[in-house]
Order: structure tokens, then C-alpha cells, then sequence
């Protein structure tokens, strides 16, 4: 009885996660966008809005899987090369983001479910578990994104504020550590292995 009760109390993190941090991506966003209402081109060319810079400092893997696509949606709506969008474009643009938002937060959540016990790990995996090539790049660019994020914050000034670098050193090391423990899972150390 009490083993059911567990059961029902647990957390599945891969839709509780996109459910807290989209709305918050999207309030952050909304009041940033306020703040910079008004505000002629040209006028302003300091930082854009705390609220803004914390939004994106959250959903940086997601800006950055969303480019590609991002860049192609811009020119088929025409929002390249303009100094104003139109409301309409700003508003595809978000949904837009937000897919990736979802995603991002959605496959956060899973591999915590996976770590946890809740999910299975299916037996079938894309990405060859020994792929030398996949880590090494993996750990590669994370090391990338740390270095980058800490200049990033060392140089911030009135173009700029230290909280996208900072976003960026932390999500640089989350991936390190974790490409790191998996490759620790991958290639036990030879002293692990010893008998004895």
C-alpha cells in the first residue's frame, strides 16, 4: 500500500519543467519587451532590459539550437534587414523560440527521470555509446562555452551586462560535468577494473 502511494507521488521532471519554465521564459520575455517600448532606434544602445538578459541567459541551448531555423524563418517573413519588425513577425518569432524552450526544458527533465529511476532508458540509442568523435566535440564545445562566458562577463560594459556571459560559463558547465560522468561511465579507470 505504501509502495502505490510512492508510485503516485512522483515527480515526472520532463513535463514539469517546460510547464514552470516557459511560462517564466514568457513573463521575463513580456516585461522586457515592455520596458523597451517607446524607445526610438537609435536612442538606446545600452544593454537590453535585466528581464530580457535573464530570459535569454535561461534558454541559451535553446537559442541556439533555434538559429538555423530562426534565420530561415527570418527570411521568409521578411524580418531581415529591417530596423522594426511588425508585431505579427515578433509574435512568430516567439512561438517559434518557445518550441525550442519547450524542448529544451522537456529533454532536461527527461534525463533527470531517466538518472531517478522514473523513466527507462531504452536499449536502442542514436549515437553509438563508445563515439570518441561525439564526447571529445561534446566536451569540446562546453570547454568553448566556458571560456567564452567568463570573458563575456570579465568585459561587460555599458553595451552589455555580465548576465548573458554568465549564462553562458554555466551552461558550458553543466555540459562539461556531464559529458565528463558519462565518459566516466563509458571508460571505467583501469585501477576499477583490477582484481582485487
Amino acid at each position: 500500500m505504501r509502495g502505490i502511494a510512492t508510485a503516485r507521488l512522483r515527480i515526472h521532471f520532463r513535463y514539469l519543467l517546460p510547464l514552470l519554465f516557459l511560462p517564466l521564459s514568457a513573463a521575463l520575455l513580456f516585461v522586457g519587451r515592455q520596458q523597451q517600448r517607446g524607445i526610438e532606434i537609435g536612442s538606446w544602445d545600452g544593454p537590453p532590459p535585466r528581464f530580457t538578459e535573464i530570459a535569454m541567459a535561461l534558454d541559451i541551448p535553446a537559442s541556439i539550437a533555434a538559429i538555423p531555423g530562426g534565420l530561415l524563418l527570418e527570411s521568409i517573413t521578411g524580418g531581415l534587414g529591417r530596423t522594426r519588425r511588425a508585431e505579427w513577425q515578433d509574435a512568430v518569432g516567439y512561438l517559434y523560440l518557445a518550441v525550442f524552450v519547450f524542448g529544451q526544458w522537456f529533454l532536461i527533465g527527461r534525463w533527470i527521470d531517466r538518472r531517478w529511476g522514473i523513466l527507462r532508458t531504452p536499449n536502442a540509442r542514436l549515437i553509438p555509446r563508445g563515439s570518441k568523435v561525439v564526447h571529445a566535440a561534446a566536451l569540446a564545445g562546453s570547454l568553448f562555452f566556458i571560456c567564452f562566458g567568463i570573458w563575456r562577463t570579465l568585459h561587460s560594459g555599458w553595451t552589455s551586462s555580465w548576465i548573458p556571459g554568465a549564462g553562458l560559463t554555466a551552461w558550458g558547465s553543466i555540459a562539461t560535468m556531464a559529458t565528463i560522468l558519462h565518459l566516466r561511465r563509458l571508460f571505467p579507470s583501469s585501477v576499477e577494473d583490477a582484481p582485487s
